[in-house]
């Protein structure tokens, strides 16, 4: 939205600075007026300098190994998952993978009631004869692949490799 042709980033530019006290406002006094040309560039900066990679590889694993309680409703669930992703907006991950990541991290119970709100309750016969098949692959052991891997001397697998690689 632009307000009299002022934009957005030009807005939160002005305004973040009183938004800051102590460490973080003599950050911003020491980098100097200007050195923030957009907003992207502005928090990076400030995310980098206050909350930096230990503590943002922290908050990313906590994200992405999200589980529910036993005693915690999906609402509960959901803020909670939420509120991970706030304490770490640069995380990173596609939304996508943030959605499974929820989903996966569900009970089993919770993951029935998803499912059946989405309309993927009912398997159709084939996705049960999968399950079935898959099932019964688990209890049947893996034979040893090495009989159907080629051997190939080490230094001839790099000179294919080189040969069919285009750049």
């Amino acid at each position: 939205m632009k307000l009299n042709g002022v934009t957005d980033d030009a807005i939160r530019l002005r305004l973040f600075p009183f938004s800051l006290r102590d460490r973080a406002k003599e950050w911003l006094r020491d980098e100097g007026t200007g050195s923030f040309d957009t907003w992207g560039r502005l928090v990076k900066a400030f995310l980098v300098k206050f909350l930096g990679n230990e503590k943002t590889a922290r908050l990313r694993n906590d994200l992405q190994t999200f589980k529910q309680s036993d005693d915690e409703s999906l609402y509960e669930a959901w803020r909670r998952f939420k509120r991970l992703q706030r304490q770490c907006p640069h995380h990173g991950i596609p939304d996508w993978i943030l959605m499974q990541t929820f989903y996966n991290g569900m009970t089993h119970e919770f993951r029935i009631y998803i499912d059946a709100a989405s309309g993927e309750a009912e398997a159709s016969e084939k996705e049960v004869e999968d399950a079935r098949v898959e099932e019964a692959s688990k209890e049947t052991p893996l034979k040893p692949l090495a009989p159907y891997v080629p051997k190939i001397p080490f230094p001839q697998r790099i000179r294919r490799l080189r040969t069919t690689v285009t750049v």
